[in-house]
């Protein structure tokens, strides 16, 4: 929600993160979703960085989502804090499927910056709690993420930063997430492409997912997904694109 984004922010926020819950409750790619929604800022500069919804199980969802502050600031520094979300994952977040049954959830991050190297530690004291003060690396905060959730980054090709800077991006993230991070070239498949990555690691194929969303949107969606891995499985660290 940072101001590199626009206008975007806006539609992303108020429409499309609702159409993405209607797509999953609709088609349901894994059985009972229960959804939440985090907005990422920038620890560096922004007073609000890391926001989150409940879980939610039915459209009630759209009500937190709302309320959530479209800070549209950001440090022009060359990243956003999308690390809070792994930590968020990592270490607020508790989940029957993984407790009671070993399945992982999904973390799927969106955005058009690169990922900060790391969390400074007193951010990690101001935005996360944390009683210690060292920094933590994008790496760690990706891994730590990955024991209870399959981790993917979508990038918005044509949004903001990405738009002139799409191979720095993706450097920074494919250190992470190889084989985990989405290039999606038009953002009005965006509630496709991530009901298609639920589809997918969940033992569908590509070409039949894709060709599922018929003429117009097919194209986009299986060029988005092409390049996916499976799933990691195991209590082992894995990444989602």
């Amino acid at each position: 929600v940072t101001g590199s984004m626009g206008m975007i922010a806006e539609q992303l926020m108020r429409t499309d993160i609702i159409r993405i819950a209607e797509g999953i409750y609709d088609r349901k790619p894994l059985p009972d979703p229960h959804i939440g929604v985090l907005a990422i800022g920038d620890a560096y500069s922004d007073r609000a960085p890391l926001q989150a919804t409940q879980f939610e199980a039915d459209i009630r969802l759209a009500d937190q989502v709302r309320e959530l502050w479209l800070e549209g600031n950001g440090g022009g520094n060359g990243g956003e804090s999308y690390s809070l979300a792994h930590l968020f994952a990592a270490t607020k977040t508790v989940a029957d499927a993984y407790e009671k049954r070993g399945r992982k959830g999904f973390l799927i991050t969106i955005g058009d910056e690169p990922i900060h190297d790391r969390v400074e530690g007193d951010q990690l004291a101001r935005i996360m709690g944390a009683t210690f003060s060292e920094a933590m690396t994008k790496r760690q905060c990706a891994d730590l993420a990955a024991r209870t959730y399959e981790v993917f980054h979508i990038v918005l090709a044509n949004e903001g930063y990405a738009r002139h800077g799409l191979r720095h991006v993706l450097e920074t993230w494919n250190e992470i997430l190889p084989e985990r991070v989405v290039v999606l070239s038009d953002i009005a498949k965006l509630s496709e492409t991530v009901v298609s990555i639920l589809q997918v690691i969940n033992g569908e194929r590509k070409e039949d997912v894709a060709a599922s969303w018929g003429s117009g949107s097919d194209l986009v969606v299986y060029d988005a997904i092409k390049d996916l891995a499976g799933a990691r499985r195991g209590g082992g660290a894995i990444r989602l694109a």
